[in-house]
């Protein structure tokens, strides 16, 4: 198979995950967001920050390094299993101990036995993670895919089922655990991988060497990026965290859709080229261009749309979290971006710069979160919104050196689209007042398909190029059998 087929194969599975595994999951949470309450889901939100952690911490680094490293047998992939397995039990250990500390600052008594029950998600998913990227590795997202398929499908609809029987936030935490539950199962039945019970103190240092700076790095924005959620949930309340959760969820539901596919497939196939520095510009170019296009429509669309939208879908208990989603639309735009910028460090080995880069941009995040939390909540979310630019120059200006990509060029190739976007928008505002009496749903279909008319109308105009490359990547994938 040819290397721009094998992209177009991954790309096409990757899409079908997206459409089959995510569209069902994202129908799985507008269900639970209508049966659940908003304090429901800021419980949750408290709890699954500590998973999120500690997922990072066991999916982080090891099984990564099995991608990049171009010699690897045997002995790498058991050394790695039993490494994320202890460190899968480790964390699980040590969570468990902190529970009711967290219940005590939070004065939620329940959170001590969520937090216990689905932490066993860390040693759930650590026996998955060597077979998950050996699959990243060969760019079989086809196996990929059918290892999801199951496990959203029965949680989704076991944790439905439990909301409608009134268990609450507990529906959620079953989802969770039984979706990876099937998922680890699936993924070892399908895997070519056979566990050979081998531990090399040699093999554990060399892959350690290059993941711990990636978990560092990793662990060290999750930790800033669920800080907000922590001291949302203190110094607000727990209903306000819920509003919180939901925008965020929204807004990043699309950005994880684009954001997935591109970094699934981009890292694996930047790897691969990692010794023709002038192949891995020209595909890193397409990517960024295309990646930005597509998300620039989706959330111009989201935005223009939300008022009626969500008022359509959701109850009027809901009500609060659509001006919190249509802020967060501005910086989630740009989340593709950055992560597409930090797989040119693992690309080329550079996880110690990736970390000097977290901490930096770090600095930057405490200033900007201390500033928005003193002086409320709108002003936090815009605190969120400044960070993701700031983000953006700091990412692009260190990546940048490395493939011979300036910041300044980056933001060039990214222009037509960001002036698209903004000019949609403002259209787009200007006609919706027209539309304010009309049926709710009739304002989502008629608002949404201008504010696409719009966009593609004036990219045609401004003759953006990511518009064409991304059209270009579609009849690719299309167009292989």
């Amino acid at each position: 198979m040819s290397f721009k087929n094998q992209v177009a194969s991954g790309l096409k599975w990757n899409i079908l995950d997206t459409v089959a595994v995510k569209g069902f999951g994202f129908l799985v949470i507008l269900l639970l967001t209508r049966l659940l309450s908003p304090d429901d889901f800021g419980v949750i939100s408290i709890v699954t920050v500590f998973i999120t952690i500690g997922t990072a911490i066991v999916d982080g680094g090891l099984g990564v390094s099995l991608i990049r490293d171009d010699e690897v047998n045997q002995e790498d992939f058991s050394t790695v299993f039993i490494s994320n397995l202890g460190l899968g039990i480790l964390l699980y250990v040590l969570l468990f101990f902190l529970a009711p500390a967290v219940s005590w600052f939070y004065e939620r008594p329940e959170i001590t036995l969520l937090i216990r029950v689905l932490g066993l998600n860390f040693i759930i998913m650590s026996f998955s993670v060597v077979q998950n990227n050996l699959l990243m590795k060969e760019m079989d997202f086809k196996k990929l895919t059918f290892a999801a398929l199951p496990g959203t499908l029965i949680g989704g609809i076991l944790g439905v089922s439990m909301a409608y029987s009134g268990y609450g936030v507990w529906s959620l935490v079953v989802m969770q655990l039984v979706t990876q539950l099937m998922k680890s199962i699936v993924v070892w039945v399908i895997s070519k991988w056979r566990f050979p019970m081998v531990f090399s103190k040699l093999k554990f240092y060399r892959h350690f060497s290059f993941g711990y700076r990636l978990v560092l790095s990793n662990v060290l924005s999750l930790v800033f990026a669920e800080l907000y959620a922590l001291l949302i949930g203190k110094r607000f309340s727990v209903v306000i965290l819920g509003y919180y959760n939901r925008a965020k969820t929204f807004t990043q539901f699309p950005v994880s859709m684009v954001g997935m596919v591109i970094s699934k497939v981009s890292y694996p196939m930047l790897s691969s080229l990692k010794n023709e520095p002038g192949s891995v510009l020209v595909y890193y170019q397409k990517i960024i261009r295309s990646a930005f296009f597509l998300l620039g429509g989706i959330m111009v669309t989201l935005f223009v749309t939300a008022d009626p939208l969500f008022n359509w879908l959701f109850t009027k208990e809901w009500a609060p979290f659509i001006p919190f989603f249509k802020i967060l639309c501005i910086s989630a735009v740009l989340i593709p971006i950055h992560e597409i910028n930090l797989n040119v460090f693992k690309v080329f080995n550079r996880t110690d710069l990736l970390l000097k880069v977290e901490i930096v941009k770090k600095i930057f995040i405490l200033i900007v979160f201390i500033i928005g939390y003193l002086k409320g909540m709108d002003s936090l979310l815009l605190a969120i919104v400044f960070f993701s630019y700031v983000a953006l120059f700091v990412n692009s200006y260190y990546a940048g050196r490395l493939i011979q990509y300036d910041t300044i060029t980056q933001l060039r190739h990214m222009l037509p689209t960001f002036i698209v976007s903004v000019l949609t928008s403002f259209i787009m505002f200007l006609i919706s007042r027209y539309f304010e009496n009309s049926m709710l749903v009739l304002q989502v279909i008629l608002l949404g398909l201008l504010a696409m008319m719009f966009y593609i109308s004036l990219s045609i105009i401004v003759q953006n190029r990511g518009m064409y490359e991304f059209i270009d990547l579609v009849f690719t994938v299309l167009k292989r059998k």
